[in-house]
């Protein structure tokens, strides 16, 4: 998953299809369901949500055959991701909720932290801040024990998405400091955003600048730009323990 991590999609699509010939080959079928499910994850961030769905459903009807918890969960975690890319709240609420229920009576914490993640995409889709940032909180408090960068860093951008939906200019700079470290994390993990994240990055990024002045916006992306990663943890820690951080 490497190269899918750095943005090299087309290497990662031919490796998961040589390592698909050979799942199918040695009659691996749990092994053929996760490159299904890899493949489909590849080709939803390309915006190929057809291709997506059908590779999801395919690796949906063999984690079912297996009853594997695990993959089950996995599974309706990507169908879900693909539910709400497409706009389909209802069906992406129904597959996420269920993936973490799954991955909570398993006691899989990286699971668990990747689906409260999600339900947070959810709730600042339907423009729940507050139940948004909770959820965000609480998938960056299990990133954070599990010492998983990139998840801390995700949920940092969605928690800054959040407070640009806030009045209090304090918390707007916030939110642009936050998109600055996650930014900057970014590039020195070599992790790009996924064009879905990118999008919804470029939105919250375009809002902040419409209502904080430029001054402000520049002096608070260049403070974002120099803050450790766990100082910046820190800080939301710190503020989420105080009511009311955004509404």
């Amino acid at each position: 998953m490497l190269a899918r991590s750095h943005g090299d999609f087309g290497e990662a699509r031919n490796r998961f299809r040589a390592a698909l010939d050979e799942f199918r080959s040695a009659g691996d079928t749990q092994a053929v369901a996760f490159a299904l499910d890899q493949l489909s994850e590849l080709a939803r961030h390309e915006g190929d949500y057809v291709e997506a769905q059908r590779l999801h459903a395919e690796a949906l009807a063999l984690m079912e055959t297996l009853g594997d918890p695990s993959g089950l969960a996995y599974s309706y975690h990507a169908l879900g991701r693909l539910a709400l890319d497409a706009g389909n709240e209802a069906e992406a609420e129904r597959y996420l909720t269920e993936s973490h229920t799954l991955y909570e009576s398993s006691g899989d914490r990286w699971g668990v932290a990747t689906a409260l993640h999600s339900l947070g995409l959810l709730a600042a889709h339907r423009l729940r801040w507050s139940e948004a940032t909770e959820l965000y909180i609480r998938s960056l408090e299990v990133w954070q024990e599990l010492e998983d960068q990139i998840g801390v860093v995700e949920c940092i951008e969605g928690l800054a998405q959040a407070g640009h939906a806030h009045p209090d200019h304090g918390l707007l700079e916030r939110s642009v400091r936050l998109l600055a470290c996650a930014s900057e994390q970014r590039a020195t993990l070599k992790v790009p955003a996924a064009p879905s994240d990118r999008d919804r990055h470029e939105r919250a990024i375009t809002s902040l600048k419409e209502q904080i002045d430029e001054r402000a916006f520049e002096a608070a992306w260049s403070a974002g730009s120099k803050l450790p990663l766990g100082d910046a943890v820190a800080e939301i820690l710190r503020e989420s323990a105080q009511p009311n951080v955004t509404s």
